[in-house]
Parts: structure tokens; C-alpha cells; sequence
């Protein structure tokens, strides 16, 4: 399933939206910040509300959840 379409159905913000996107491309939490322009402390913010919206609790079942059809 695309990124976009799991954002919505989880309610995912504009922004976590770009994290999911960068995390589920494997980046590393230094990739995203200087990609975002943000401090570490606000790329976990984000990665936790992630989680929470999708119901895991690590980058292995987020993934797992992206990527299964």
C-alpha cells in the first residue's frame, strides 16, 4: 500500500507523513533531520506520534505494516 494512503487512513499529519516516507526509504534519524531541517528531538516527536497512530512500537513493524498488500 503507498505511503499517502496509509497517512490518511492513520491520520497522519503533513509532516509525519514526510517522516513515514523517509523512514520506510530506510533513511537514518541524521538523514532525516538534515533533510527536514529539524532537530533530532522533533524527528522522535514525530516518529512516536507515528507509532502510536499505527499501533507498533518499532521501525521494524512500521515497516512490516507498510509494506504488507
Amino acid at each position: 500500500m503507498r505511503v499517502a494512503d496509509l497517512s490518511r487512513q492513520h491520520g497522519l499529519t503533513p509532516r509525519e507523513e514526510e517522516v513515514l516516507q523517509l523512514l520506510v526509504r530506510g533513511k537514518s534519524m541524521a538523514e532525516m533531520e538534515s533533510e527536514l531541517f529539524v532537530a533530532q528531538g522533533t524527528i522522535k516527536a514525530h516518529i512516536n506520534h507515528i507509532y502510536r497512530k499505527f499501533d507498533v512500537h518499532s521501525r521494524k513493524d512500521l515497516l512490516a505494516v507498510c509494506t504488507a498488500d
